[in-house]
């Protein structure tokens, strides 16, 4: 499953980077929709196969108090996305140290960043409603933990609805992956962080789904706790993107 959501990853990310087509009298024409979406159904599969393939796991395996094997494995994931976002936050800083006039002058900032900003509470709001479901089961209180699931998956679409919005009013001012060096870096990782909002919310979605089922329970609990971390982990790099593309502060 690794392998084919690097597949997909990687065919998602370079359709939107790849130029416009141009037929033979001149005229250009954008082909990018059709490999992007083979990219992203990749995507979304390879991540539901993969929640499959645990979930075949977790019902062989008992539930393991402390450092379950479960937590070793979200932590050696973290790392290596740790990796991977410090690429993308390299590659920004050094296009912006050597690029003059690197923020185009209709990008959002001052009191034009209100719609970022209440796009930001809703990520992280949605730390607080998983961090609710995690504790609602531990406690074996179903109902609740699938009330409080349901909330952090409503923001998470939330977000990437309101992320959508941006791309939409950005590229209808001019601002597309290959239009400038800035236009590259702010969607390479600002895209490469929605990659995984996107699948964090289709493994919260399997999660809830379980849940009706009787399989998720407060016995299991240290089988999915993973997701939630990694949710945390997904909330806490959007905050460095924040701080640091919006905001500009380091």
């Amino acid at each position: 499953m690794p392998l084919w959501l690097t597949l997909g990853t990687t065919l998602f990310l370079v359709a939107i980077l790849a130029p416009h087509g141009v037929r033979a009298d001149g005229t250009s024409y954008d082909y990018r929709a059709f490999a992007m979406l083979p990219g992203f159904l990749i995507m979304v599969a390879s991540v539901a196969g993969w929640v499959r393939e645990d979930v075949d796991e977790l019902s062989h395996k008992p539930y393991q108090e402390g450092i379950s094997d479960y937590l070793v494995g979200t932590i050696v994931l973290i790392l290596s996305e740790v990796i991977l976002f410090g690429c993308l936050f390299t590659f920004f800083f050094w296009s912006r140290a050597h690029t003059s006039e690197f923020y185009p002058e209709f990008f959002p900032h001052g009191s034009t960043l209100t719609p970022i900003i209440a796009n930001t509470v809703i990520l992280l709001s949605s730390g607080g409603t998983v961090h609710m479901a995690q504790l609602a089961l531990k406690k074996d209180q179903m109902r609740t933990f699938r009330i409080w699931l349901g909330a952090t998956i409503l923001l998470g679409v939330a977000f990437i609805a309101g992320q959508a919005i941006e791309y939409r009013n950005l590229v209808g001012e001019g601002l597309l992956p290959t239009a400038s060096v800035f236009g590259t870096s702010f969607f390479s990782l600002t895209g490469v962080h929605g990659l995984h909002v996107i699948m964090g919310i289709v493994a919260l979605t399997t999660i809830w789904g379980l849940s009706w089922t009787g399989f998720i329970r407060k016995e299991r609990a240290s089988g999915v706790e993973g997701v939630f971390i990694y949710w945390h982990f997904v909330d806490a790099i959007w905050i460095l993107v924040f701080s640091i593309v919006y905001l500009r502060l380091i």
